[in-house]
Formats: structure tokens, sequence, C-alpha cells
């Protein structure tokens, strides 16, 4: 028995990239919980970029949680949304790194 977990930004912007995990032997939790690949409730980016970023790529979902094996998914939720960083000088260092 074996099982194993691979969750992180994967910048997965490409049509490739839709099929890639299962054509490793991957499953998608977002997609093994129902959700629609294009569903706002599954985009994981967008939320808290600058705007030039939004208007260029708009939501999308470029986090992932795939798995493999014996395990499942039973949920998936988001974190850290609406978070603001309340420090004036990292706030405007976060943004330089942005642009």
């Amino acid at each position: 028995m074996y099982a194993g977990v691979f969750a992180r930004d994967m910048d997965a912007n490409k049509p490739l990239d839709r099929t890639l995990p299962q054509e490793n032997g991957f499953r998608d939790a977002c997609l093994e919980l129902g959700v629609k690949e294009d569903a706002e409730e599954g985009c994981t980016w967008d939320f808290q970029s600058q705007e030039m970023a939004r208007k260029r790529y708009g939501p999308t979902r470029l986090d992932k949680v795939l798995y493999c094996g014996e395990i499942g998914a039973g949920s998936l939720e988001k974190i850290g949304m609406g978070v603001t960083v309340e420090d004036e000088v990292i706030r405007e260092k976060l943004g330089e790194r942005a642009k």
C-alpha cells in the first residue's frame, strides 16, 4: 500500500496542465470533489493580486492538490483570503516585488 500528496503553486496556466496530472497517475483533489476545471470556486489566484496582473490573467486555478494511492480528498479550503499587511514598509516592499 502506498500514498502520496503533492500540493503547491503549479503555475497551471497552459492547456497541458489540465490533463498532465491524470496522465501521470495523480488525482486532482479539486476535481475529485466535484469542482469544474474553470469554476470560480476552484480559482486560487487573483484575489489579492496587483490590478495589472488581474487584468492580464484573471482568476484561475494555479494551485493544485494532487494525490495518488490509497487516500482520498475529503474537503479543500482556501486560506489567506483577505489577509493584509499592516506594516507600510513591508507592504511597499511586497508591492515592488509584484511589479
